[in-house]
């Protein structure tokens, strides 16, 4: 059985990529990070209301416009200040290539069920 990823972002699904290649760090504008919590077997993300801003303003007929993508991500912070005064602040996100999976559990009526997609690497062609 695989772990369960700690960190997930998620971002628009054209937007994907280029994140990474930036080296972009979750906004809470446009990009979203949540952390894994094991008492209620969720993550959350708070206010996403700037990615449905995002979307309703910037409709372009993409095939990919309102979809978002959630990607299992490692996260590198480093603490400023000592303290009561101290933040913890991220300094990198990058994808987590560890082997782990997560279920998303939907309605089970048919109309309403959770359609995902998958994204994987291959290494060495296997």
């Amino acid at each position: 059985q695989f772990g369960i990823p700690k960190n997930i972002v998620m971002v628009p699904s054209d937007s994907v990529q280029s994140f990474f290649a930036n080296n972009r760090l979750p906004d809470s504008k446009t990009s979203f990070l949540a952390t894994y919590n094991s008492k209620e077997n969720a993550y959350t993300f708070n206010n996403i209301a700037g990615i449905v801003n995002l979307f309703a303003h910037h409709q372009n007929g993409s095939a990919n416009w309102g979809k978002v993508t959630l990607v299992p991500v490692e996260v590198q912070t480093v603490q400023q200040g000592t303290g009561e005064s101290a933040v913890t602040k991220i300094i990198k996100v990058s994808h987590d290539m560890g082997l782990s999976s997560t279920k998303l559990l939907g309605n089970t009526t048919g109309a309403n069920n959770i359609k995902i997609s998958v994204i994987y690497s291959k290494f060495n062609g296997r």
